[in-house]
């Protein structure tokens, strides 16, 4: 039975990104949830450079 490998900081980092993002995501879909794009883009910024890190 292989080891189970352990998330690096940066590939845990950008697992939270994502996850933070499809929850606002959900959230700006809802009337009013224009308000949320700046934090969508910003989340998406971050998640780029977390995977231009890891990469």
């Amino acid at each position: 039975m292989p080891a189970i490998r352990r998330p690096s900081p940066i590939e845990a980092r950008a697992a939270r990104i994502e996850a933070a993002l499809r929850k606002v995501e959900r959230i700006a879909e809802a009337p009013g949830g224009e308000d949320y794009i700046p934090v969508i883009n910003r989340l998406r910024d971050e998640l780029d450079a977390a995977q231009r890190a890891i990469h």
